[in-house]
C-alpha cells in the first residue's frame, strides 16, 4: 500500500514538472520582422548603411525625409521562446509579450543616431508597429530601393 502511495505521488511530481517541458513555446513573432536584435548592441554612430544592412538586414520600415535624412525601423512584437507552464498539459496563464525595436538615423549614409528600445511584458509596455503611420513598410527579404 505505501509503495503504491509513493508510486502515486512520484508520478503526479513528474507530471507536473514535466509540464514546464511539455509547454516549451517556440519564439513567435506576432508583428514586425524577426531581426537579429543582439547584435544591435554592435550598431553605433558613424557606420555606412551597409554595413547596419550586414548587421541587422534590411529594415522593417523606412523613409526619406525631405533633407536626404533616412531613417531605418527595425521592428518586432514577439512571444518569447520559454516554458510555459502546464498542468496535465493544460496551459496555466499566458505567454509573455516583448516588444524589441531600433531606430536608425541616417545623414550622409551614416548612422547619425542610433536607439535601441526593449520592453516585455505587459500591455503597458508593448510599443504599436503602426505607432509611426509615416513610415513605409519594406518587403521581408527584399532589399530596399538603391539609396542615393
Amino acid at each position: 500500500m505505501m509503495r503504491r502511495m509513493v508510486h502515486c505521488v512520484l508520478g503526479s511530481a513528474s507530471l507536473l514538472a514535466g509540464g514546464c517541458a511539455l509547454g516549451l513555446s517556440p519564439h513567435t513573432t506576432l508583428d514586425g520582422l524577426a531581426f537579429p536584435a543582439d547584435r544591435a548592441a554592435s550598431v553605433h554612430e558613424g557606420q555606412t548603411s551597409d554595413e547596419i544592412a550586414g548587421i541587422l538586414g534590411e529594415p522593417l520600415e523606412y523613409r526619406e525625409l525631405d533633407d536626404g535624412t533616412e531613417v531605418w525601423r527595425y521592428f518586432e512584437e514577439f512571444h518569447p521562446r520559454g516554458c510555459r507552464p502546464a498542468v496535465f498539459g493544460i496551459p496555466l496563464g499566458e505567454r509573455p509579450t516583448w516588444t524589441r525595436e531600433v531606430m536608425v538615423i541616417l545623414k550622409d549614409d551614416r548612422a547619425a543616431s542610433v536607439k535601441i528600445v526593449r520592453h516585455g511584458g505587459t500591455d503597458t509596455d508593448r510599443i504599436s508597429a503602426s505607432q509611426n503611420n509615416k513610415m513605409q513598410r519594406t518587403r521581408p527579404a527584399q532589399a530596399m530601393e538603391p539609396r542615393r
